[in-house]
């Protein structure tokens, strides 16, 4: 096979990952779409239309998930959270992103009730049964950790 051959062949698994991603993030609510890059538009992320994240879409077999973050934060605009949605095949979507920018750019600021309706939102979509009560244990945990931070931030402004 070519190297010409080959560089095609990913290029169109890349789109069809890219086309796959903005399906399953429009179930989720979300006016995805591809991004701009395959007009030949540099830094725009692969996906675009979930607010406040530049989305670096990876549909591989073998990722280098550190090479594709400092992608995305290369590529992301101020203000925008760098993230990494990758899957193989026969595996479900998954998000990689730095724990700083997950617990800075989307949950703290926010109430605890207000993860907790965004949480069960997405759960129509999210983990199948047996997941969920993993999830909602890890989901409360986040959730007293916030209220223990802002506590803790409220004793220190009144001292």
């Amino acid at each position: 096979m070519t190297q010409k051959r080959s560089g095609s062949r990913s290029r169109n698994k890349g789109k069809r990952g890219e086309l796959e991603l903005a399906h399953v993030l429009r179930r989720y609510g979300f006016d995805a779409r591809r991004g701009q890059q395959y007009a030949g538009v540099n830094g725009d992320a692969d996906v675009v239309g979930v607010p406040g994240l530049h989305i670096e879409c990876k549909r591989v077999e073998t990722l280098n998930v550190e090479k594709a973050l400092v992608q995305s934060e290369q590529d992301a605009r101020t203000g925008e959270i760098p993230v990494v949605m990758h899957r193989k095949n026969g595996e479900e979507w998954k998000i990689t992103m730095r724990l700083d920018d997950f617990f800075a750019g989307n949950w703290k600021g926010r109430s605890g009730e207000e993860i907790l309706r965004i949480a069960q939102s997405l759960m129509q979509y999210g983990p199948q049964d047996y997941r969920k009560e993993i999830y909602n244990s890890a989901l409360r945990d986040l959730i007293r950790a916030l209220e223990l931070e802002e506590e803790r931030s409220n004793e220190d402004g009144r001292r």
